[in-house]
């Protein structure tokens, strides 16, 4: 019976969330419909119920209501929900340059690529009674304006999938300077980074105390975060419901020291909980938190007298109902399932431990485990891997996580004191980033371990299949610490066995070995090449044609971080940027230059903004670094006739890149929208030299025999040559001779009917070894320090998607 009470609140939280998440597009007379429906049910049931009473002053409602009841409650949050949506629904901004008033609504945040800066802001004028929400565009280097602080100011909004953007301000003017609270956690925040990175301790420590402690992510180094990413230890790189746990937990213990009564026990922890989430800011991922954080409390310190999934359950409908975005973030799912695991199971395995391992060491090791195996299967459709470490290097990394949120805390408060508390406030940091410095050792050690990134199946296969390993496991778990230790052994093995045999049918062998330099992706009549930079970080030189295409050569890569380089704008070159977005981070945008803004170059800077990137011109003599790999652009020399980055805006007639889609019939040729000769494309097309440690690659695009040409003179020998324009006929031999390539790869579709590659070109690689996507599918290259397969002729080992045929 308590398992069912326990449950009585989950059908109001699941229909909650469904609501929010299907409703979240829905248009105002659905929402108004959807309400009154609710509000009906709502209504007729309460009023049945109350007639189903006997006469007299007071109605008999015995448990045969139970149902209805339920139902009248269903109701209700129909009705609440859909009034919640309508509320929060994104207002409509004109499209055009106006001049709007706004109010910070929250600390600014770098962009994916570090090139500008996203500040939250409401514009409550755009639609009277509600608030819409966008994101205001800084560059890099500004100083943001400080949260609550309200502006006019002209701005030029676009709209996308992901939000609203308002680019850079004009003739701003402060209307109402920010209010004092928000002034003073500003001013703590600060005083905490100060205090982290004023002590010996190392620069890890320093940078990711900020982050762990009140969600100051802004000095955590890149690595860092790649590799807590790696073995799924992302919530600690900011505040997350274990430090609100930790604080709120801390006050209560301190309470009990202090011999409080049990209300004023629960009194200084909500005050500790409050003023955390004062510093911590008011934002979405702070009020689940907080609302997370005290469902956990409330399932550990009842423990026998309930698993606290009612308050969980309750948490969830009154998150949603006051902020019903959440409810498609993955953080949000992630969390609950985090919370709901813990209060399941941890205090179940920890209460059947060896007798030789204290309770509270049990339980310690039994939270971080049981979270990550509640999230592994949505872990996985975020980023289909598993590391066998993750929960290894998050019990390593839990012994260090409660003191250094304590002390974080309380060099906070020293920092307050008049006087000396810039040196008590230092005193308290240097251990807490000592501590937030194995934290990030213990990423840094088990991300560089073997199986640090195990492959697994993508989407909903994969997600079905660890949701069956772990059933296994869990199940096998439970049974272990009982006497029933030979059905554990059978569960578990049988399970593994099953899933082996499951990945092998819906996951083919892999023919791309790990440590691969260059890929150059089979996508058909197109062209898409990538250049390893990091760890699941590449650099990829055209996009091909074909959205799916690429997308699956970069899954395959296993990249997901991306800089994009595009040669030119013809569809078989940036088709297929939609795919390469899909799921990754894009770190940079480069291409080359077009003579006026049209459908393609305006869909391209409107993806680019989307995915956080100011997209960028390259001409001749510029270059850039990416980690250890350099680009260098050899042409075109000219500019274009306009101010290069015009080209990704259309002030004029913002709505085209809005209706204009790369690979859509507009912008192909011959369309009757948007058309232009794409042979004009190919002069202009960027020419870029890529150095590798150890190997050099030349992407020339699809530049034709006069361009090649006039860069024969000033041409390198280079390892790897791309043949220009997919091997066409159209050529400069004394520019294939200057480049002297000793591997010669082409990008041409099989059974193309432009004939590519031609037998002119090929002829023209001389004795370099010739790899054809057309003849072999996609091709990669291994530089020998990198070498994750038999070297077939030095200085570089090649492997191929299909043997290739004649």
């Amino acid at each position: 019976m308590r398992a069912l009470r326990d449950l009585r609140l989950l059908p109001s939280a699941c229909l909650v969330w469904l609501l929010t998440v299907l409703g979240q597009d829905a248009p105002g007379i659905v929402l108004a419909l959807l309400g009154a429906a609710g509000a009906v049910i709502a209504t007729g049931t309460l009023l049945w119920l109350l007639r189903r009473g006997a006469p007299g002053p007071r109605p008999r409602v015995g448990p045969s209501a139970a149902v209805p009841g339920q139902l009248a409650v269903l109701g209700a949050l129909t009705t609440l929900a859909a009034a919640a949506l309508w509320f929060h629904s994104p207002a409509t901004i004109p499209e055009e340059a106006g001049r709007y008033a706004y109010t910070v609504t929250g600390p600014a945040v770098p962009s994916r690529s570090g090139d500008f800066l996203l500040v939250p802001v409401a514009v409550p004028d755009a639609v009277p009674g509600r608030g819409a929400g966008a994101r205001l565009v800084l560059p890099a280097d500004a100083s943001p304006p400080p949260q609550g602080s309200r502006w006019a100011a002209v701005l030029s909004p676009s709209h996308t999938d992901t939000g609203t953007y308002l680019g850079a301000p004009r003739d701003a003017e402060l209307v109402r300077a920010a209010p004092a609270w928000s002034a003073a956690r500003e001013r703590i925040r600060a005083g905490l980074r100060a205090a982290a990175s004023a002590g010996p301790v190392p620069e890890t420590g320093a940078g990711l105390l900020p982050g762990l402690v009140l969600g100051d992510t802004s000095a955590q180094p890149p690595g860092l975060t790649d590799d807590m990413r790696m073995v799924s230890m992302t919530h600690l790189t900011a505040v997350s419901g274990s430090n609100l746990a930790i604080v709120t937990g801390a006050a209560w213990y301190a309470g009990a020291w202090l011999a409080l009564g049990r209300r004023l026990r629960v009194a200084a922890a909500l005050v500790a909980m409050g003023a955390y989430c004062y510093l911590v800011g008011p934002e979405p991922s702070v009020l689940r938190a907080s609302a997370m954080a005290t469902a956990v409390l409330a399932g550990i310190l009842r423990g026998s007298g309930g698993t606290g999934l009612p308050l969980l359950f309750g948490a969830i409908v009154v998150l949603l109902l006051v902020a019903p975005g959440l409810a498609g973030e993955y953080a949000f799912t992630l969390s609950v399932l985090a919370c709901a695991g813990i209060m399941t199971l941890a205090l179940p395995l920890a209460r059947r431990r060896p007798a030789w391992l204290p309770e509270p060491v049990a339980l310690a090791l039994a939270v971080p485990l049981t979270a990550q195996l509640a999230c592994t299967p949505v872990l996985v459709l975020l980023q289909p891997q598993l590391s066998l470490w993750a929960v290894p290097a998050n019990i390593a990394a839990s012994a260090a996580v409660a003191p250094a949120t304590v002390l974080g805390v309380v060099a906070v408060i020293a920092g307050l004191i008049p006087g000396a508390g810039a040196v008590l406030a230092v005193v308290a940091a240097c251990p807490a980033a000592w501590c937030a410095a194995w934290i990030a050792g213990c990423a840094h050690l088990f991300a560089g371990l073997p199986l640090a990134a195990v492959p697994w199946p993508e989407g909903a296969p994969g997600a079905g299949l660890a949701l069956g390993l772990v059933a296994v496991l869990v199940t096998a778990l439970l049974a272990a610490m009982t006497r029933w230790r030979l059905l554990a052994v059978v569960l578990l093995v049988g399970g593994l066995l099953g899933a082996s045999i499951t990945a092998d049918l819906v996951w083919p062998a892999r023919w791309l070995a790990p440590g691969w330099s260059m890929v150059v992706c089979d996508v058909g009549q197109g062209s898409a090449a990538l250049v390893a930079t990091g760890r699941r970080e590449a650099l990829l030189l055209d996009a091909g044609p074909d959205p799916l295409a690429v997308d699956a050569c970069l899954r395959q890569a296993g990249v997901d971080r991306v800089a994009v380089y595009l040669s030119h704008f013809d569809q078989d070159h940036i088709g297929g940027l939609e795919g390469v977005l899909r799921g990754r981070e894009l770190l940079a945008l480069r291409t080359g230059p077009a003579g006026a803004p049209r459908p393609e170059t305006l869909e391209i800077g409107r993806l680019a903004r989307e995915a956080g990137v100011v997209p960028q011109v390259g001409l001749a003599g510029a270059s850039w670094q990416h980690g250890a790999v350099t680009v260098e652009a050899l042409w075109p020399r000219r500019s274009a006739a306009v101010p290069p980055e015009s080209i990704f805006h259309d002030p004029q007639d913002p709505a085209v890149s809005r209706t204009t889609a790369p690979g859509s019939a507009e912008s192909r040729p011959g369309a009757p929208a948007g058309r232009h000769d794409e042979q004009a494309n190919n002069p202009d097309s960027l020419v870029l030299r890529v150095a590798l440690p150890g190997a050099t690659l030349m992407a020339p695009g699809d530049i034709t025999a006069a361009e090649q040409a006039r860069l024969a003179a000033e041409v390198a020998p280079v390892d790897v040559l791309l043949a220009p324009h997919h091997g066409s006929g159209d050529l400069d031999e004394g520019f294939y001779r200057a480049a002297d390539a000793g591997t010669g790869i082409v990008s041409a579709g099989e059974g193309n009917r432009y004939g590519h590659p031609t037998q002119r070109a090929l002829d023209a690689l001389g004795t370099a070894s010739i790899l054809r996507t057309d003849t072999c599918g996609s091709i990669a290259l291994y530089l020998p320090q990198r070498q994750a397969v038999p070297a077939a002729s030095p200085p570089m080992a090649a492997a191929t998607e299909r043997r290739c045929h004649p």
